[in-house]
């Protein structure tokens, strides 16, 4: 009897000599991947956006794989968790380059500085491994993986942590 991982590799190989084969990864997988983001975002065109960019990611870099003891179903789901960070990650870079272009440049300085002043006694009601997760993520721009490196934890940890601690901030800066 085949496995799926032996199935798996039969047909990436098969798709690196012939391209069109590669519809058949995408077959078995276009569900999993596609619901992978639907449970994260809820958002039936996000995520079909999302599922086909992971798809494209695979295939351009399919004469690359190599399978290292896990499945493509692994391997995809990597892709799709790297394309959600990039995802939310941007939203903090446009909200803030929309809330520059919001502020009038004839507004005195201090109005501005205020605001990063208020955010930053907002941080400081924070624990300290609570700032830390939230500078290593938003200002040193580190992934969760990394993150969870330096702070000896897993990944899963790491997104508990920075989780908990942005609902925390929220509830700060709401009441401020």
């Amino acid at each position: 009897m085949i496995t799926k991982n032996e199935e798996d590799d039969q047909l990436v190989e098969r798709a690196k000599q012939e391209p069109a084969a590669f519809a058949a990864l995408y077959r078995k997988y276009q569900r999993s991947i596609f619901r992978f983001f639907w449970y994260r975002v809820h958002d039936v065109e996000l995520s079909g956006d999302f599922a086909q960019e992971t798809f494209i990611r695979a295939f351009t870099s399919l004469k690359k794989f190599n399978r290292k003891g896990y499945s493509y179903l692994t391997y995809l789901r990597r892709i799709a968790q790297n394309l959600l960070i990039d995802h939310f990650r941007k939203p903090t870079t446009e909200l803030l380059e929309a809330a520059e272009k919001v502020v009038d440049p004839k507004e005195e300085k201090r109005d501005v500085s205020f605001d990063i002043e208020a955010m930053s006694q907002s941080m400081k009601q924070l624990s300290v491994d609570d700032q830390e997760i939230l500078k290593l993520f938003y200002m040193d721009q580190l992934s969760l993986q990394e993150i969870g490196t330096q702070k000896q934890r897993s990944v899963n940890a790491v997104k508990l942590k920075l989780s908990r601690a942005r609902r925390k901030l929220k509830k700060i800066v709401g009441t401020t």
